[in-house]
């Protein structure tokens, strides 16, 4: 299914914030139906995907999420970084601002309920700031992604102002059935280099 800027929906000209806000109530109901144990298979083959990948393997910063319960769970791919002495962070969004920063953590157990209800870092854990010997990845949850690497997220744009103008290879994860042909995005929109499902990796950039 593809959706664009102008599409007409029921006799409409919707705009861009609306054709996200549908899709987005639309496919979020339908990832809180998908059966536990399938989503959990589901989420250990997209672990498993991205582990395989030569950026993973070469890659000594991993910037990851604390997943929400519908989420794809990428607990595995943390347990494998730390274990491979890769430097591991996670988000902590900067209170009454629209930004975020990555804080390093070298224990999952440090975690705690933050903003929107997401794990978070500590705020005294260390800021991970990019420095030119870095080979960072950046995994990136997203409802729905296209094959062009552009998402439909939650709406509140952390993931876009975090990594513009930041040199940080992008992997979108996403269920395969929440891969569109097109989806509707602006000019500032966040595009992945990559994008992993349970069945397929998709480059976006080779």
């Amino acid at each position: 299914m593809a959706y664009s800027r102008d599409n007409d929906f029921y006799g409409k000209k919707y705009s861009l914030k609306i054709q996200k806000a549908e899709l987005r109530a639309q496919y979020l109901d339908k990832r809180k139906r998908i059966p536990k144990e399938q989503k959990a298979a589901f989420d250990a083959a997209i672990c498993r995907k991205i582990i395989n990948t030569v950026s993973f393997r070469f890659a000594n910063t991993v910037l990851v999420y604390a997943a929400l319960p519908s989420e794809i769970d990428v607990s595995e791919l943390v347990n494998v970084a730390m274990a491979q002495g890769k430097r591991v962070a996670f988000p902590r969004c900067i209170p009454n601002s629209p930004l975020m920063n990555f804080h390093l953590v070298e224990d999952v157990s440090v975690l705690s309920k933050g903003s929107y209800s997401i794990n978070e870092p500590p705020a005294d854990a260390p800021i991970w700031t990019p420095s030119a010997d870095d080979r960072a990845i950046c995994i990136i949850p997203g409802i729905l992604f296209d094959p062009t690497g552009h998402r439909v997220g939650y709406g509140k744009g952390f993931y876009d102002r975090y990594l513009s103008g930041k040199d940080i290879q992008r992997i979108g994860v996403v269920y395969d059935d929440f891969i569109l042909d097109r989806l509707p995005h602006g000019k500032y929109d966040l595009t992945a280099d990559f994008i992993v499902s349970e069945k397929r990796l998709i480059s976006v950039r080779a």
